[in-house]
Order: C-alpha cells, then sequence, then structure tokens
C-alpha cells in the first residue's frame, strides 16, 4: 500500500455515464476527463492506481462516430487509462403500422468485461478499493463475490447523474456515492483542444457545447 494510503482503481461503464448526463440535460460535460474525475472522488486515505473505461464504438450512426472517435483519441492521451470495447448488436423491429424494419442497436459485453475486470482485480490484489461509476444491476454478483471474498477491500459505486439502482446499495457495495451535482463534472472537463498521440489536434465536437 503506498504511503499507507489505499491503492484504488476507477471503473467506468462509459455508456451508462453518458446516458446520465445525457438524461440531466448535461451535454456541455460530455467533452470530460475521466481521470480527473476518478481523482475528485478520492478521499485523501486513497491513491489512483488507474482509470479502465468501458464502453463500445458506435457504428449506427457517421456523425455520432466521428464525435466519439474524437473523444476516444482524446482519452488515449490520459495518463493511467486503459480503455476495453465491448461491441453492438443490433436486432430487427417490426413498426405495427408500416410494417417497415428498423435495426434496434443493443450495447453488449460492456457489464461482463468490468465484472472480469473487477474479479481479476481482486483475485491478483491490484487494489485496497473499487470505484465503479455504474447503475448496471448486472454487476450486483461481482461486486457482492468481492465484497464477501476480499474482506480488506471495498467496492464503492458511484451512480452517474439521474441514474440509480437500489441492488447496488449497501449491503452490497460498502458505499454509495451520487454523481448528481453539476460541480463534479464542469471541473473535470479536457482542454478544448488535445493533441492526439500522433500529434493530430482533437476539439471538442460543436454539438456538446
Amino acid at each position: 500500500m503506498a504511503s499507507g494510503k489505499r491503492r484504488t482503481i476507477v471503473y467506468i461503464d462509459g455508456f451508462n455515464l453518458f446516458h446520465g448526463l445525457k438524461k440531466m440535460g448535461w451535454k456541455r460535460f460530455y467533452w470530460l476527463d475521466v481521470h480527473a474525475l476518478s481523482r475528485r472522488l478520492l478521499s485523501d486515505f486513497q491513491v489512483l492506481v488507474i482509470v479502465k473505461y468501458f464502453t463500445s464504438r458506435v457504428t449506427s450512426d457517421p456523425h455520432e462516430q466521428k464525435r466519439q472517435n474524437t473523444y476516444l483519441e482524446a482519452l488515449e492521451t490520459l495518463p493511467d487509462i486503459e480503455i476495453e470495447y465491448g461491441k453492438f448488436t443490433s436486432d430487427q423491429w417490426e413498426c405495427f403500422k408500416c410494417h417497415k424494419i428498423y435495426p434496434i442497436y443493443h450495447e453488449k459485453q460492456t457489464d461482463v468485461n468490468i465484472a472480469v475486470s473487477l474479479l481479476v482485480d481482486a483475485q491478483e490484489d491490484h487494489f485496497d478499493d473499487a470505484i465503479l461509476i455504474t447503475a448496471d444491476s448486472d454487476l450486483v454478483r461481482p461486486v457482492s463475490y468481492v465484497k464477501n471474498s476480499y474482506p480488506d477491500k471495498r467496492v464503492i459505486v458511484g451512480f452517474p447523474p439521474g441514474r440509480h439502482t437500489n441492488d447496488l446499495e449497501p449491503p452490497i457495495a460498502n458505499k454509495n456515492v451520487h454523481l448528481n451535482h453539476s460541480g463534479f463534472f464542469s471541473t473535470c472537463q479536457l482542454p478544448e483542444e488535445v493533441k492526439s498521440k500522433s500529434g493530430f489536434p482533437l476539439t471538442r465536437p460543436k454539438s456538446w457545447v
């Protein structure tokens, strides 16, 4: 344990957080520095080991895809961050009025990827505290397992803006944090221009203001 502080890994469910910001009408906070946000969540007795950001690449909308790619390239320039990808799948939906067929897209694997990463990191003793930013009740079992199997470790769930599930409240998790205050995000924005790893300038998408 570094300097007596609890080693902390932050796991971020990217789409859960994005849709929370969207629900609150906080588009101006989409250009989020997740490393700065993670540091802000730490207590004095914690030290950040790494931020793990889980998402899937958008394939259904070329404009949204471009905005997301810009953002992900910006995140890749941050220190101590890992980005892990799931995928989107589509189902066919028929309109009962006009009988046209439309694709319905679903994000897959993010909850599994978070669960596996959390369990492996606990087993390999990579953290003392885990902070999960999500409101996905599918993570109840891995959170409960870590808490019960490793009593010296803690799992803290941070609920994204406007999102909540009773299933991840104590005693399943050790503690909850509600990220419903705009201050969590207003002071944790990326610079208006970021240079990608290849030196290409990346700017906040115009619609994210």
